[in-house]
């Protein structure tokens, strides 16, 4: 997984993977369905996101697809309050078409979704007893100011 950053960090990442069928053999040049869910705190924890893909595989069982643009079951990426992890993505297929999905596995989110933090934070983030978030500022003469952070919900 990589993000590619610019101006904004974009409320998607990559996700990239060659599909096999039960025989291991490749499966190319058919539409598959993916399910990516992320759940917080625990393997099976809340749901925070989930979104469907369908996508053909190349020539190669090859899909490479952007989490964060599917079609939403369940909130938007852009929503997930990463302050609030651990986080991990769980990820599904129906290489059939048929509504059976199966579990490809399940694994823990690490730091690059998380640079989405840093980008509404500006780099240092504190949170306060009450729940409030509080940005850390130092302006070019080196003052320090707490800013309290509007979160979306």
């Amino acid at each position: 997984m990589f993000v590619c950053l610019k101006a904004q960090v974009p409320d998607a990442f990559q996700y990239q993977a060659v599909i096999r069928d039960d025989m291991n053999n490749l499966v190319t040049n058919q539409m598959v369905n993916l399910r990516f869910y992320i759940h917080q705190k625990e393997v099976d924890g809340e749901i925070v996101f989930a979104e469907k893909h369908t996508i053909e595989t190349t020539s190669q069982g090859i899909v490479c697809l952007e989490i964060g643009k599917g079609a939403m079951i369940t909130n938007q990426l852009s929503r997930v309050e990463w302050l609030e992890g651990p986080y991990f993505l769980k990820i599904e297929i129906d290489k059939s078409n048929d509504g059976n999905y199966v579990a490809l596995g399940i694994r823990q989110l690490m730091s690059v979704p998380y640079a989405k933090y840093t980008n509404l934070a500006g780099g240092l983030c504190l949170k306060s007893p009450d729940g409030s978030r509080w940005n850390i500022v130092v302006d070019e003469m080196g003052n320090i100011k707490a800013e309290k952070i509007a979160i979306r919900k």
